[in-house]
């Protein structure tokens, strides 16, 4: 009787944890070019880049139909972007604790469309 290897690695709460992994290297590796993070904050974002690439890459590979490598390079790349992701999240969420409405406003000027504002154009 052969035992079979399994092909991917089991999954934990709902996580491949292979795509984890290849997540965390990349939250490493982007590590070398950020200068000013404390440990904790360092520590943060790595583990916040891990968990995009867990929870994003699943996603993703199944709507660009990638499979096995390009799935962990995708991965990899999300742990990277993920990282940064994070970190903007808490910016945002800093600012609108600070300043909710102008956080808003700011928000809103980043949209391509302008419901009801004075700048749009009007209709044809």
């Amino acid at each position: 009787m052969s035992a079979e290897l399994p092909t991917e690695l089991p999954s934990l709460l709902g996580l491949k944890i292979g795509t984890v992994l290849v997540g965390l290297a990349g939250g490493v590796a982007s590590l070398a070019f950020i200068t000013n993070l404390t440990p904790r904050a360092g520590f943060t974002a790595v583990l916040g880049g891990s968990v995009c690439a867990g929870v994003f890459t699943p996603a993703a590979a199944s709507f660009l139909s990638m499979t096995g490598s390009m799935e962990n390079a995708l991965a990899f790349f999300l742990g990277v972007c993920g990282m940064n992701f994070v970190g903007g999240l808490f910016k945002l969420s800093d600012s609108f604790r600070d300043r909710p409405i102008s956080t808003f406003k700011q928000l809103l000027d980043l949209l391509p469309i302008r419901w009801g504002r004075k700048d749009q154009p009007p209709e044809e």
